[in-house]
């Protein structure tokens, strides 16, 4: 079985790096820990150091490398990356600035609330009182959340895969030999 050593250390350093760069930022102003420009460009950052996981794993294995195998070393890197920000983040509302997620929630209802004309009044009040009753550390919104970070985990080593793999063209001539 592959080792997957440096998608695994490229995981564990971007993660560590962006829980540093959230706390700096939460130092110098606690607005700007959800200010959607520096998410953006955390996000990017994230699918910069997943794809360079990807290629420096391809370049251990000879490089050459399947998009099965491209897009596996992907994944554990991305699902380490997105998990550990997700955790963090957790802990963070919970512990350290629980006003953060109130903020959250208020962006959230003011969100829905400019699209309440698209989406009627009905479905949106039912949102409304859903953010409003949810809780920080609730096990389902964990769950989902820890769901949707192995997804979107997934999705991105998908299409980062098609990019990163390099068929050996020496292994056609061995398949009909």
């Amino acid at each position: 079985m592959n080792s997957f050593k440096t998608p695994i250390r490229f995981g564990l350093i971007f993660a560590a790096v962006s829980i540093v760069i959230d706390l700096i930022l939460y130092l110098i102003n606690p607005a700007m820990m959800q200010n959607t420009m520096i998410r953006t460009l955390v996000f990017i950052a994230s699918l910069a150091i997943i794809s360079m996981a990807g290629l420096r794993y391809r370049d251990e294995l000879g490089g050459f490398i399947k998009w099965k195998s491209a897009m596996t070393s992907m994944f554990v890197c991305g699902m380490i990356i997105f998990i550990t920000q997700t955790l963090f983040l957790l802990l963070f509302n919970e512990f350290i600035d629980s006003s953060a997620f109130e903020s959250e929630k208020e962006q959230a209802i003011q969100l829905i609330e400019k699209m309440r004309g698209m989406v009627g009044d009905e479905a949106s009040d039912t949102q409304i009182e859903m953010i409003t009753n949810q809780k920080n550390l609730d096990f389902s919104r964990i769950l989902n959340l820890i769901f949707g970070s192995i997804l979107i985990s997934f999705l991105i080593a998908a299409i980062a895969a098609l990019f990163i793999k390099r068929d050996n063209p020496q292994d056609r001539f061995e398949k009909y030999a």
